[in-house]
């Protein structure tokens, strides 16, 4: 059986088992190659300082907030963690038309062995880059993606992503 990373408690990782099914309709099985920790998002998860974990996202004020008295936070750990990740196509359904089994591709998935994408989330990797440089790559796409903005929206969408892509 497959295993995950989990934050099980601040400050504590460990595995946990998860079952694998098959593939359906335009989706991938990915066997993960190589997955990077998210400095920011991740970093936190693992402190146990997310807000999440200690309050209640309010909708109307927009912001956390602690719990009244008659309100629960949901148990934030065991709490998976993921992002950025790469791997090889390992089973494809009859519906995908990019990727056959034996492809590299990278995309966002949890830090596990495998993952079922869409093939739509996947991205190939180039026969002259190494996975792990295309787990680096969010910081480019999201500059792909304000540029992509800039013509198709307003400057004032496009703008922040690209700063931070050029910060980043």
């Amino acid at each position: 059986m497959p295993i995950e990373l989990v934050v099980t408690s601040p400050r504590v990782c460990g595995f946990a088992a998860y079952e694998d099914r098959e593939p359906v309709g335009a989706e991938v099985l990915v066997e993960t190659t190589v997955s990077g920790i998210e400095h920011g998002t991740e970093l936190n998860v693992y402190r146990g300082t997310l807000p999440f974990a200690t309050e209640l996202w309010d909708p109307d004020l927009r912001l956390f907030r602690p719990p009244r008295p008659d309100e629960q936070i949901k148990p934030f750990f065991p709490h998976a963690m993921g992002s950025w990740a790469a791997g090889v196509v390992r089973k494809v359904r009859p519906d995908v038309r990019r990727f056959r089994p034996g492809d590299p591709v990278h995309g966002e998935w949890r830090h596990r062995q495998t993952a079922i994408k869409t093939e739509d989330t996947l991205y190939p990797v180039p026969p002259q880059v190494d996975a792990e440089t295309m787990v680096f790559s969010e910081t480019q796409r999201a500059l792909l993606w304000g540029r992509f903005t800039m013509h198709r929206s307003s400057l004032a969408t496009a703008l922040p992503c690209l700063a931070w892509a050029r910060s980043a």
